[in-house]
């Protein structure tokens, strides 16, 4: 089952850059952006955080009623 990873790495130019991938693994993550011609600074799975819509949505039924 593929897994979301979020990445930062730098370019031939030495900009970073950050983004998202879905691969099966970490290293298969690795291997695609080592492909590309990336430096790879970091990479790590993400985590099923709440959006700010559903923080929102839970703050909303604290709400007074009329």
């Amino acid at each position: 089952m593929a897994s979301s990873f979020t990445y930062k790495v730098k370019d031939k130019q030495a900009k970073v850059l950050s983004g998202s991938l879905e691969a099966e693994s970490q290293s298969a993550v690795a291997q695609k952006l080592r492909s590309m011609g990336y430096t790879i600074i970091s990479i790590a799975e993400k985590t099923e955080a709440p959006t700010v819509e559903e923080l929102f949505q839970r703050f909303q039924m604290f709400q007074r009623v009329k």
